[in-house]
């Protein structure tokens, strides 16, 4: 597991975790707590953002949920609003959310690619440009993506690309 970097407990820091309803989202979520960050989740899923959220309160930290489909082209306006109408900053951004399909591309539902670009590129890109200028100002030295992908045979590729003031 990634552990989070820094020690937050100086001056607490919030990390907005995006699909962090289940799976890897879910488990950084945790890790960030037990790190003392306060997290604001996102995903799509109402009840199971809630639960998780109540979970993680439940490890001394604050934590927050905003429910948004990420593939819809407001979705990260929205979240982005959302934390400016709750005056909360944020310090870490994970593009945890995302999603593939496997097939042929012209057998592959067209809407349902115009959708993974807009989580898998759009809304990575849209996020980061919206929260960053905030990071800067408050101290943000680097931003670092994480990405993992997985090919139909198995094969799988990570890699880290890391950003420096």
């Amino acid at each position: 597991m990634i552990a989070p970097i820094g020690d937050p407990r100086s001056m607490p820091q919030t990390a907005l975790i995006t699909g962090a309803s289940v799976g890897i989202g879910y488990e950084l979520a945790k890790q960030f707590a037990r790190g003392g960050y306060n997290v604001l989740l996102v995903a799509r899923d109402h009840d199971r953002l809630a639960a998780v959220c109540e979970e993680i309160k439940g490890m001394g930290v604050q934590a927050d949920y905003v429910a948004r489909d990420l593939s819809q082209i407001d979705g990260p306006i929205g979240v982005y609003a959302d934390t400016l109408e709750r005056k909360i900053e944020v310090d870490v951004v994970v593009n945890n959310a995302g999603f593939g399909a496997l097939g042929r591309f012209d057998e592959i539902d067209l809407q349902r690619q115009i959708d993974m670009v807009q989580v898998n590129v759009a809304t990575l890109m849209e996020l980061t440009h919206r929260f960053l200028p905030g990071m800067i100002q408050r101290g943000a030295k680097d931003v670092e993506f994480f990405f993992h992908q997985e090919a139909r045979d198995g094969r799988t590729q990570s890699g880290l690309v890391q950003w420096k003031t």
